[in-house]
């Protein structure tokens, strides 16, 4: 059972599908949570949110891989997967 509110967030992340938290100035994912915190930024103000891979196109500008509120699509989960079993050499 979570004890900490950072172990309930996490826990809250998983049980809904996210993969991290964000704001507009960084994010950070739940295998490495709120790093920020320790540097005085203030963690309570970021979003759920899931991480995107490659180049997306969010609102006027691409990026390469970023946290997003905006859920992965189709090929960006079929391009991570494929990735992880090169990785993985399957």
């Amino acid at each position: 059972m979570a004890t900490t509110v950072k172990e309930i967030l996490i826990e809250w992340l998983k049980a809904n599908g996210y993969t991290g938290i964000h704001s507009d100035e960084c994010g950070c994912s739940i295998d490495d949570m709120a790093p920020c915190c320790c540097s005085g930024d203030n963690c309570l103000d970021c979003e759920p949110g899931y991480w995107r891979e490659g180049w997306i196109e969010d609102e006027d500008e691409w990026m390469e891989g970023c946290f997003s509120t905006k859920e992965p699509t189709t090929e960006e989960l079929k391009a991570k997967k494929e990735a992880d079993d090169a990785d993985a050499g399957r």
